[in-house]
């Protein structure tokens, strides 16, 4: 049963390193960025799985890459900003503006994937986990987990430590003189 599992997954990692090997043999040739997208799509790669690659080997490429790929395909230009901020999230800036340059006609697409993308690596970072930062309760991240929590202080200032009872009245109500209807008596 484990020969089988292994042989699924690197059957299904193999496509996978193969698509990325091209990239890089693409890039290592010189080939230009036109010539290596035709290629990653002649390939069956995704425009947008290009850019990830090309901007992981060489994130300087990052901006010519995504201009040359919107050239190729304008209406995905939202998918390739987001896959080229979640390779270089330091980039997107200058990324979000040659996207805008190269297809005006998206420009509020990409500025909505430019929010994307941003939120998304934000909360992804490199190791997946929420990132924080420090708020006036504190970094919720930066506490020693072996250094338990204080109890919260109790809002009233010098308020008993033992929680109040509620105050119940010893008469029983009285009712109205009013007959049926409600309202006050008159």
């Amino acid at each position: 049963m484990r020969k089988i599992i292994l042989g699924v997954v690197a059957a299904i990692m193999l496509p996978i390193s193969v698509a990325f090997a091209d990239v890089s043999t693409d890039i290592a040739d010189g080939l230009s960025l036109d010539q290596i997208l035709s290629n990653a799509a002649a390939d069956g790669v995704e425009l947008s799985e290009a850019i990830s690659q090309i901007i992981a080997i060489n994130p300087a490429m990052a901006e010519a890459a995504v201009v040359a790929a919107i050239a190729i395909d304008p209406a995905q230009a939202a998918t390739v900003v987001v896959a080229a901020i979640e390779a270089a999230p330091e980039q997107s800036s200058a990324i979000a503006e040659a996207a805008s340059q190269a297809a005006p006609a998206q420009t509020l697409a990409i500025q909505q994937a430019v929010q994307v993308a941003t939120i998304q690596a934000q909360i992804e970072g490199t190791t997946g986990d929420v990132v924080t930062e420090a708020t006036a309760a504190g970094n919720p991240n930066a506490a020693d987990p072996a250094t338990p929590a204080e109890p919260a202080s109790p809002a009233v200032p010098n308020a008993p430590s033992e929680p109040a009872t509620p105050a119940f009245s010893a008469t029983p109500a009285v009712p109205s003189s009013g007959s049926g209807g409600g309202g006050s008596p008159a």
